[in-house]
């Protein structure tokens, strides 16, 4: 069976904000994020980071077990959803200020759509910190309390910190993402195989399975503590799967529309799961999918290509994150070799050498690439010397819980790759557009440090 992107999209169509609430936050007596930065960003101060606030009520761990998910914010705006046994919720938005927290709004209720409501927040605070909670019919329960902070404004720059995890087939409740938690980050990546759906039991249960990963602790932490920016990879819908195995493109489909209900996203050109994301003039986030457009011997569609080339040539945020499920990396001389390469950028040489050489002939900087999919972390040069991207890093975050890679016990560092890291992890990053620096931490289950590397990345 051949399916055109366009096809696979409305087959696989975004499950939208149910609605948007309107903050009401345009007037901030100085308390939060001034939205009235100039161009170069001077006036321009982030509002405070209060202590977490505790919401009244008590938390029901059993009709809101799953948390609160907060997606894709911008300067102004953030995707929520919750999954609720509630038949009717009622939403507080707090906002941080230098005196604790005030609030926003409250009393608005919602209706679950198949036990989950999606909604957006509008006219938000650029960089500010916001907590939402909601509460049950009887005004008393209530679910977790989600912090998240908004973007900068555009032009304004400072240091940005977020983490990245992937592939979580086991190791529960995958407690190095409660040690995540107590950064308070500005964002967290999840980069693919969150879930695994073809596992028995309840095989292709994408509810289910989405429904039990969000209420595991460490997943719960996190996505209480920041907002998610996240992708897909093979294993939310199938091993290695394939539009041309029959009825898999459905399939697919269905698996996109239970992931776009956990976590909430806003949808590329189209609706496609990929977009870009901003966070001021420090940084620019391209989220790819890698996976759900491998057609026609392509690894992504020529629309993704053409838009990512033409978006980087575009940007001009210090630092470009490439949210990427499978690495780009050629491992040429390295002990994986050409192992697998059909399933990652290395087995599509003809799409991996246009975008890298583009990036290099358009003197792109800045540029840093973030995969998971691969069971170990590391961090090394994209090429090897001589290539287009011989001077790019990619960093590979996790695994946070599935099996290490076999290759793990021979794979270790060398010249082209500074760290390599065989254990369960998150990866922390710090990047720091006054010095083009990004500062790059692997944590274990135990919360210490198990490896850790400044990059000169712009």
């Amino acid at each position: 069976m051949k399916v055109t992107r366009r096809e696979f999209v409305a087959l696989a169509s975004a499950l939208l904000p149910a609605c948007g609430v309107t903050t009401g936050s345009t007037g901030n007596n100085g308390e939060g994020g001034n939205p009235d930065a100039g161009n170069n960003g001077t006036t321009f101060q982030p509002g405070p980071e209060p202590s977490p606030w505790t919401a009244p009520g008590t938390q029901d761990d059993v009709a809101f077990a799953w948390g609160v998910q907060t997606g894709d914010v911008t300067a102004t705006s953030a995707l929520l959803s919750v999954r609720t046994l509630e038949s009717t919720v009622t939403l507080t938005v707090m906002r941080g200020t230098a005196g604790g927290w005030e609030q926003v709004s409250t009393g608005q209720a919602f209706t679950p759509s198949d036990d989950v409501v999606q909604l957006e927040l509008t006219e938000l605070l650029p960089d500010t910190s916001y907590a939402v909670v909601f509460h049950g019919e009887d005004g008393e329960r209530r679910s977790r309390v989600a912090r998240f902070r908004t973007a900068p404004p555009a032009d304004f720059t400072r240091v940005i910190r977020f983490g990245a995890t992937s592939c979580l087939g086991g190791n529960r409740p995958w407690d190095t993402l409660t040690f995540a938690s107590d950064e308070r980050l500005d964002f967290f990546v999840l980069l693919g195989d969150t879930i695994y759906a073809d596992d028995p039991p309840n095989q292709y249960d994408f509810e289910g399975k989405w429904s039990s990963a969000l209420k595991v602790f460490g997943l719960n932490d996190v996505t209480a503590s920041t907002s998610v920016i996240a992708t897909w990879d093979d294993h939310e819908v199938s091993d290695n799967w394939s539009h041309e195995t029959p009825g898999m493109t459905a399939r697919a489909a269905e698996a996109m529309t239970s992931f776009r209900r956990a976590i909430p996203q806003r949808g590329g050109p189209d609706g496609v799961l990929w977009r870009k994301l901003s966070w001021g003039g420090a940084m620019d986030v391209f989220v790819l999918d890698c996976r759900g457009e491998r057609l026609d011997g392509n690894y992504v569609s020529p629309e993704q290509l053409a838009w990512l080339k033409q978006e980087l040539s575009a940007s001009r945020a210090k630092f470009k994150i490439m949210v990427n499920s499978v690495p780009i990396a050629d491992f040429t001389g390295t002990v994986v070799g050409t192992a697998r390469q059909e399933d990652r950028w290395q087995g599509y040489p003809q799409q991996r050498e246009e975008l890298l050489q583009h990036i290099k002939d358009n003197n792109i900087t800045g540029v840093l690439w973030v995969a998971g999919d691969f069971h170990i972390a590391g961090i090394g040069t994209v090429d090897p010397v001589g290539g287009p991207a011989e001077n790019t890093f990619e960093v590979l975050a996790g695994p946070g819980g599935s099996p290490i890679n076999q290759f793990a016990g021979f794979f270790n560092p060398d010249d082209r790759f500074l760290v390599v890291v065989k254990t369960w992890n998150y990866t922390y990053f710090e990047a720091d557009p006054a010095t083009g620096k990004v500062l790059v931490r692997y944590v274990g289950d135990d919360g210490s440090v198990l490896a850790e590397e400044t990059l000169q990345v712009a």
